[in-house]
């Protein structure tokens, strides 16, 4: 049984995750390039992350960051390696997207890669329903950068 529940980046199956994206994107992208959260980002008090929980054990994350107005952003989605190909990303995906509307958010923006390791992560956010948009927030425009939105 599938569930999502609110996390902390101190629970160690979270943790792991959390390592495991953080390590991932720094490897795929230069520094400056690299837009990732960090276990200590992820405590901040606008951001709610969350566990994707297959039995006990958390097979995927994901956050919430609220900005400025009812907007947020999507940040750290990570489903583990062994557990790809179960459709976990689309639940969690759709998990955050119902979570966001509990916070009164009217719309969603994420930053994800433009290179090809990303292409499964682009695919999916726009089979639901997000669409290219411009850099928001404090993003600037980046060739490495690709930035999606949608309204809820």
């Amino acid at each position: 049984m599938l569930r999502l529940v609110p996390a902390t980046p101190d629970e160690p199956d979270v943790a792991e995750l959390i390592h495991r994206h953080f390590n991932l994107m720094r490897e795929q992208s230069p520094p400056e390039s690299c837009h990732v959260f960090s276990a200590e980002a992820l405590e901040a008090q606008d951001v709610h992350l969350f566990a994707l929980r297959a039995e006990d054990r958390a097979v995927a994350i994901g956050a919430l960051r609220v900005m400025q107005g009812k907007s947020g952003e999507l940040k750290s989605m990570h489903t583990a390696v062994e557990s790809r190909g179960n459709g976990y990303g689309r639940v969690l995906l759709r998990g955050l997207v119902e979570e966001a509307r509990r916070l009164g958010l009217v719309d969603l923006a994420l930053e994800t890669g433009s290179s090809k390791e990303h292409e499964p992560a682009r695919h999916l956010y726009a089979s639901e329903g997000f669409s290219e948009c411009a850099p928001f927030g404090d993003y600037v425009y980046d060739p490495l950068s690709l930035f999606m939105s949608r309204k809820l």
